[in-house]
């Protein structure tokens, strides 16, 4: 991933950290519009399509926070 990614993902940590921390619906609809459109910005750099919607999906589906923190380490397990 190119250096102007990495506040893209930053920017994703933080979200998720959020999300993770605030399992009620509101905060998630509100999350979910932040993850919509960090995901077009991801997607208008040079990053494999299908990983990164498919990242997103997986995040929305997350029951509580460890569920989300698998999710999460398993992607990074992937960019590597």
């Amino acid at each position: 991933f190119m250096s102007n990614s990495k506040s893209l993902f930053l920017e994703l940590i933080s979200i998720l950290r959020i999300r993770a921390e605030n399992f009620n619906l509101a905060t998630q609809r509100l999350l979910d519009k932040k993850l919509e459109n960090l995901r077009s910005r991801l997607l208008s750099e040079e990053h494999p399509v299908d990983k990164v919607q498919d990242f997103i999906n997986k995040i929305k589906s997350a029951r509580n926070a460890e569920d989300l923190l698998k999710i999460i380490e398993d992607f990074f397990k992937e960019l590597e």
